[in-house]
């Protein structure tokens, strides 16, 4: 049985007080299902059926009852659409093989995976989206490494096993693959040393992410919340929520390989433009990406406070910053406990106003040295000033050595 994109299925619309069987058939369902509130019959699966809910599908439950394994053969529900639970604050238990390769949606109550889950293998959950904003509950939950996608949305969100005890109480990696949200007030412990390859995210300002061993952070940190650990970036700190804090209670050394990404949007910190807010030391390395949002254009001598430490070190070796108007930048300005973005004139010797002096400023220096109408012409938004390399206040061949030695440092 085929469901078509537009097509809709209500199951159980009337209750009968026995159970709503599928026997040994294939449903496919590429529409809207839905498994109707003022039902009270289970939904049975037996003699090898299959309940497939396709990539776009809606299979949406509305009650508390289970879809169980009959007799037979093995049966299954094979989610790559979206899965979700809106209402009904009991238990809607999936009693037959679940594999989801698409969104499991939790909004109410509890949808507990009693039989045998396809995504969760050893201690590591793979694959497919986890969005939980109630409980999800599966059989010999004890997740210590993360591969899929999972929103833990709330304070009341939970994931555990089938003793409702804690399934999260020893997740310490989230792999490359994996993804891992906290918001709206949801907390997360770690006892130990947590490990971030993936994207780990901290989504809402009273969320807070403790490792009581630290971070090592190797994907992507992003977020407004707070970070209750020593963390050593080797990949992405991203801070804010374009824009916004993140706080670090701890220690931050950022490493070699690591990255700092800033947004500019604005003047107000934390609300325009993005902040990391370090309690303990910041030890400085690897690169700055800073770039501008929402058509903002800061002006010569604004400045961006983008760290703040109770003690600073270290600087950033690489810049990716903005070339502003007439080779202007944005050029880091480091103090003991903040390092700030300041916006500079451009460089002198940066003849095409690219923000660096290089080959290509050969051929605009000399222009600007023997015909300086045409070079005013040709870059309209340089200033002949910039020939002017020996501060002298003329554009001469005086200025030819100093430009050489910029363009080709010792």
């Amino acid at each position: 049985m085929d469901i078509a994109s537009n097509g809709m299925l209500t199951i159980g619309q009337v209750t009968t007080g026995i159970p709503q069987v599928l026997s040994g058939c294939t449903i496919n369902n590429a529409g809207t299902a839905t498994w109707a509130a003022n039902n009270t019959d289970d939904l049975l699966l037996a003699n090898g059926a299959v309940f497939n809910n396709l990539a776009g599908a809606v299979f949406e439950v509305q009650n508390n009852k289970s879809i169980s394994q009959g007799a037979g053969a093995a049966s299954s529900f094979n989610n790559a659409g979206t899965f979700r639970k809106t209402q009904g604050i009991a238990t809607t238990t999936i009693g037959c093989a679940y594999s989801n390769a698409g969104l499991l949606t939790i909004e109410s109550g509890i949808v507990y995976i009693s039989g045998p889950f396809a995504n969760y293998s050893g201690t590591t959950l793979t694959n497919g989206d986890y969005a939980v904003a109630a409980t999800l509950k599966f059989t010999n939950a004890n997740i210590a490494t993360n591969a899929a996608n999972i929103i833990l949305d709330g304070p009341a969100s939970a994931i555990v096993n089938q003793n409702n005890q804690d399934g999260l109480a020893n997740l310490s990696v989230n792999d490359a693959s994996g993804s891992l949200t906290f918001a709206n007030g949801r907390n997360f412990t770690r006892n130990g040393l947590f490990t971030n390859a993936g994207y780990l995210t901290v989504n809402a300002a009273n969320s807070t992410f403790m490792a009581t061993g630290g971070l090592d952070n190797q994907g992507t940190l992003a977020g407004v919340g707070t970070i209750a650990a020593n963390v050593t970036n080797s990949g992405v700190v991203a801070p804010g929520v374009s824009p916004g804090t993140l706080t670090i209670t701890g220690n931050y050394t950022q490493a070699a390989s690591g990255m700092l990404v800033i947004e500019i949007g604005g003047h107000a910190p934390g609300v325009e433009f993005d902040r990391l807010d370090v309690s303990g030391t910041a030890l400085l390395d690897g690169a700055l990406d800073a770039s501008l949002i929402s058509t903002f254009v800061p002006n010569l001598g604004d400045s961006f406070t983008f760290l703040v430490a109770g003690s600073s070190s270290g600087t950033f070796i690489t810049l990716n910053v903005p070339c502003l108007a007439a080779g202007s930048l944005m050029a880091p300005v480091y103090h003991t406990t903040s390092v700030e973005l300041l916006v500079e004139p451009a460089t002198s010797g940066d003849m095409d106003c690219n923000c660096a002096v290089d080959s290509s400023d050969v051929v605009p220096f000399v222009l600007a040295l023997v015909d300086p109408t045409a070079y005013q012409v040709q870059y309209p938004n340089c200033s002949l000033t910039h020939a002017d390399m020996n501060n002298d206040g003329l554009q001469d061949g005086a200025d030819i050595q100093e430009f050489l030695n910029a363009l080709l440092p010792p």
